[in-house]
């Protein structure tokens, strides 16, 4: 389950095969875990992704659901702004910046019911291609970490 394509456990979640709760639940405890070696993530959003997730369940079970993302868990960029959870573009300039709006591609993942777990480490400011230089410190590639995880959206890969 926990490493099905998003079409599939989509289809899964609308069956009611598995829970939002639980398929969060796995992917925190996996952030967790790897996180504090790769580094991909600067802000994680347990409690609200979890509230998110009980949320998701109970619509899905109720028969109000929204589509292919309805259930699923993302990360979103620190670039995007995510309204009360902080975003920082991986500048030390914008190290405690919390937004009060939500980017539009943020809106529209909320609105398609995708559940946000947290916000990815970044170049900063999306100014470089090798994930070294965000303020939060580099971010690893989680294949081999002699590399780089290459782009400004390195917490993403």
């Amino acid at each position: 389950m926990y490493y099905d394509s998003i079409e599939v456990l989509s289809r899964r979640l609308h069956a009611g095969q598995v829970s939002p709760v639980k398929v969060v639940e796995a992917c925190l405890q996996r952030i967790g875990s790897l996180n504090p070696k790769l580094n991909a993530f600067i802000t994680v959003v347990g409690t609200d992704a979890r509230d998110q997730a009980t949320a998701a369940e109970a619509e899905i079970k109720a028969g109000r659901w929204r589509g292919a993302l309805h259930g699923i868990p993302v990360a979103v960029k620190d670039f995007f702004d995510t309204a009360g959870v902080r975003t920082t573009a991986g500048s030390e300039h914008f190290k405690d910046r919390v937004p009060t709006a939500d980017a539009a591609v943020v809106k529209k993942l909320k609105r398609a019911g995708a559940i946000i777990v947290g916000k990815t480490n970044m170049d900063a400011l999306g100014m470089a291609t090798t994930g070294l230089t965000s303020y939060f410190g580099p971010i690893k590639n989680p294949w081999n970490d002699a590399y780089v995880a290459g782009g400004s959206s390195a917490g993403s890969a």
